[in-house]
C-alpha cells in the first residue's frame, strides 16, 4: 500500500514538474506546418497540433511570423488564431482563414474521411477600402 502511494506521488510529482524550465517534458505535444500563407503582403503560417495521451485532440494555429517551438512544442510566440477541431461536429473538409480567424466547414456524410493535415483551406480576403 505504501509502495502505491509513493508511486501516486512520484506521478503527481512528475506532471507538476512536465515543461519546467528544465526542459523536461511529460509528454510534448506533436506540432506540424500545414502551410505557408501569403495574404494581403503578410505570411502566415498554419500549424497542426495533436496534443493528449490516448484521445487525441487537435488545433490549428495561425501565426503571423514563424514560430520556435521549445521542447515541449511550445510557441516562443502567441498565435494569432486558433481552432479545436472538434469532430463531434462531423468531418473537417474545409479550413477557412477570413479576417485572421479559422473557422471549420463539417460533414456529417459518414463516408467522409481527411486528414487533417490534408484539409482544403480556403482564404476569404476582405477588401479594405471603404465603398462609396
Amino acid at each position: 500500500m505504501r509502495l502505491k502511494k509513493l508511486f501516486i506521488v512520484l506521478f503527481a510529482f512528475n506532471l507538476l514538474m512536465a515543461c519546467s524550465e528544465g526542459g523536461d517534458c511529460f509528454v510534448a505535444d506533436s506540432v506540424e506546418k500545414i502551410e505557408e500563407l501569403h495574404i494581403n503582403d503578410t505570411r502566415y503560417f498554419l500549424y497542426l497540433r495533436t496534443s493528449g495521451f490516448n484521445e487525441k485532440e487537435s488545433f490549428y494555429e495561425l501565426y503571423d511570423k514563424e514560430p520556435i517551438f521549445d521542447n515541449c512544442k511550445k510557441a516562443g510566440i502567441r498565435s494569432v488564431s486558433d481552432l479545436h477541431v472538434d469532430t463531434s461536429a462531423g468531418t473537417p473538409v474545409k479550413l477557412i482563414i477570413k479576417n485572421n480567424k479559422l473557422s471549420l466547414l463539417f460533414s456529417n456524410n459518414a463516408n467522409d474521411s481527411v486528414d487533417l493535415r490534408e484539409v482544403l483551406i480556403e482564404v476569404n480576403i476582405t477588401d479594405k477600402k471603404p465603398t462609396l
